[in-house]
Order: structure tokens, then sequence, then C-alpha cells
């Protein structure tokens, strides 16, 4: 195997690196059936069960498999937020990735945005709001048309592979998709403290994020734990071992926001407990969404014998790389 690519299929030279023990199998009456040709001629037909079967898919198998491209455009996010709001860092690592079930080797053309631009310096047109920062192909990509129409070309082999990566830093094209604001306060004379947190989801009200999980650390001195929740298909669990409180929500709807009060008992409180609180990490997913705004236009495959209707899934979603906030 070569990147995934068998290079030689010849049981002779495989032999070496079979390390289970054989299993016998009862060989056909014929090792082969001679049949009649075109005109009279004869050919031989391997069996079905021949140990040389080639690995090229069977005609019966080309026709009965389903034909059908995946494409996600997954886009990760990396982000640190002072305490006072301000955003420290801000970094977008894109891909695109292609897995493949189509028969043959048919080519592909993909377009992006008309109006992408590529590179800090480089010019954004009137009503052009997408820009990387970098972006690298597969060496199997064709880009003679991508200069002029943002479109790539590409035979892509069979299976799953990443067509292009991008990068993104600084001020990025979206606003940031979370919120987090948290109120801490102490009462030293019951050794306790009270931390309430509020998560805005700032993207488009018609989208979503799913499968949410704040994590805040608590003090070292930690006894207990106690919490409130605000709606269905949320939970708040407490790991001692960890000194961590786990805020997990199945799905925030964009432009909304929710809320919970952790309360936290500890054993020996002094003036550095209030400052173990935090910092607050987030992991989130946003379906059928990206920052960057990176659209695929058309998704176009060219079978060269026309011989089936491919299915083309297009999917976009953004995860949660690092996603911090300091208190």
């Amino acid at each position: 195997m070569d990147f995934g690519c068998p290079q030689n299929t010849s049981t002779e030279a495989l032999k070496a690196y079979i390390q289970n023990d054989p299993v016998l199998i009862k060989p056909e009456r014929q090792t082969g059936v001679v049949s009649s040709g075109l005109f009279g001629a004869d050919h031989q037909v391997a069996p079905s069960t021949a140990a040389n079967k080639p690995i090229s898919a069977s005609r019966r198998e080309q026709l009965t498999r389903k034909n059908e491209i995946f494409v996600d455009v997954i886009e990760r996010l990396t982000v640190l937020i002072a305490a006072n709001g301000s955003v420290i860092r801000s970094e977008l690592d894109g891909s695109i990735q292609m897995k493949s079930f189509l028969v043959g080797s048919p080519d592909i053309k993909m377009g992006l945005n008309e109006e992408l631009a590529i590179g800090k310096a480089s010019h954004i047109g009137y009503g052009s709001h997408v820009r990387l920062d970098g972006i690298n192909f597969h060496q199997s990509v064709n880009l003679e048309e991508f200069d002029h129409s943002k479109i790539i070309s590409v035979s892509p082999p069979e299976g799953e592979f990443t067509l292009l990566t991008y990068h993104i830093s600084g001020d990025l094209p979206s606003s940031l998709p979370f919120k987090i604001f948290a109120y801490i306060e102490d009462d030293p004379d019951k050794g306790q403290l009270s931390v309430k947190l509020k998560v805005q989801c700032d993207i488009a009200s018609r989208d979503h994020a799913v499968n949410v999980v704040i994590r805040l650390p608590v003090p070292k001195t930690t006894l207990d734990v106690t919490s409130t929740i605000s709606g269905a298909g949320e939970t708040v669990e407490y790991k001692a071992k960890e000194k961590l409180v786990y805020w997990k929500i199945k799905k925030i709807q964009g432009s909304t926001d929710v809320g919970t009060k952790v309360m936290i008992s500890v054993s020996n409180y002094s003036k550095q407990t209030k400052m173990e609180i935090g910092p607050i990490s987030v992991e989130f997913e946003i379906p059928m969404s990206v920052l960057s705004h990176l659209q695929i236009r058309f998704l176009r495959v060219f079978d060269k014998d026309h011989s089936y209707v491919p299915l083309r899934w297009v999917r976009y979603v953004t995860h949660s790389d690092s996603y911090v906030v300091r208190l």
C-alpha cells in the first residue's frame, strides 16, 4: 500500500507479509470455464473464487453500487479572550475533505466563491467578504481555472482525502460565536463562592450550536458543588478528581442565551481561592455554517461513459479547537 492505494496484488509477493495461519479452501472442479465467444471463438473465464481475481470492481458491483461523493467544509476555531472581553488571539483553520465512492475515475470540477481573495495584502473588491490568509491544495488538483474563475479540477482517488486546507488569523470575517459572562460572589465566613454563568450565542438566528460543553475550573480546596439549570437539554456535573464543573448543553439556537448558577463550598478560604476559578473553556459544533463564509458554488461530476448520475452531498461545520475565556 502507498498512501492507501494498492501497489501490488500478486499473491506470491504478499505471502511474506501474511502472518496468520492459512485456511484451506476446497478447489473448484474447474479452474476455468470455457465459453463460446464472438463468432465461435472460445475464451476462458476465471471462476468468482479465483485467488488472483483483480481488485477492480466487477460489472455487477458497478451496477449495484451507489455512486456518491461527500464533500465536507470543516473549520476549527482557536480563540483566547481576556477578562475584559477583548480578543487576544483568534485563528481559524479550515479544510475541504472529499470522500469519493464513484465508479471509475471521473473528473470533478468545484467552484468556490468568485470574489475569493488570498493573502493579507490582497485587494478585496466591492461586495466581497471572503479572504483567506493562505491556502494549500492537494497534489492532484488542477488550478488552471482557479486564478480567474476560482474553479478547481480534480480526479479524486477512491476513499477520503483532503482536497485543500486554509488559514485565517487576526480579525475573522464573522463575529465570535459565543460570549461568556461570569459573575463571582464570595462569602469568606461560610467558605462559599457563587458563580453565575451566562452564555450568549452570537450566530444567526436561523443557525444553532450543538454539543456545547463549558468547563469551569474550581479551587483545589473545593468540597462540594451544587448548581441550577435553566432549561431542558442541560446538565451540570462536577468531577472532583479533575476539579472541573462540566456544563453540557445539547442545543443553543442562534441569537439566544442560557445561564446557570454554580455554588462552590471550600475547606480553607483565602484571598487566592477566588483567583483559582477559571479560565473557562468551551467546546461546540455549529452545523451547516462556517465563519469564513467560504462556499462551494457548484460540484460537477463528468462521467466519460455517462453510465450513472452521482449523488453529491455537501456539508459545512464549525468546531472549537481551543476556545478559552479568562475570568
